[in-house]
């Protein structure tokens, strides 16, 4: 199995890009926010056992796409420099065990481009960051 880490800032485009890539090339997309809309249904979004569930739920995904021999899996990620690192690297442990690749792609905007991102509609859909203020908040805390 191949995976597509693609990860960057809040709104710099990662589940855009991942939708466009599979247009092109087909495979599976595993958006971010699966997880963390599932881990909403059980914990206070941001407790302990909430980012748990999360972390849990993804390897999850990655080790079943992974033993199934799925050719191509696209997953897009907030991916924070050097907290999220171990995370990281047990998913690269996992698809390497599967003797699969994990092909990582880090997307980067300016912060203007990024807060008009922000604003788009179906960020509040999602339950997504929608402000000008908790993106600025998230850039300056990397």
């Amino acid at each position: 199995m191949k995976l597509v880490f693609i990860h960057g800032a809040p709104a710099a485009g990662k589940l855009t890009t991942a939708k466009a890539l599979l247009d092109r090339v087909g495979g599976r997309l595993f958006d971010n926010h699966a997880a963390i809309d599932i881990a909403r249904t059980v914990f206070e979004f941001g407790a302990p056992e909430f980012w748990e569930l999360v972390q849990a739920t993804r390897v999850l995904v990655v080790e079943s796409a992974s033993k199934r021999s799925l050719p191509l899996l696209v997953m897009t990620f907030v991916y924070v420099e050097p907290t999220d690192l171990p995370t990281f690297e047990q998913f690269e442990s996992v698809v390497q065990r599967g003797g699969g690749q994990l092909l990582p792609v880090f997307l980067q905007c300016s912060v203007d481009e990024i807060v008009r991102r922000v604003g788009n509609s179906d960020r509040a859909a999602r339950k997504k960051i929608t402000s000008e203020k908790g993106a600025r908040d998230f850039m300056d805390q990397k």
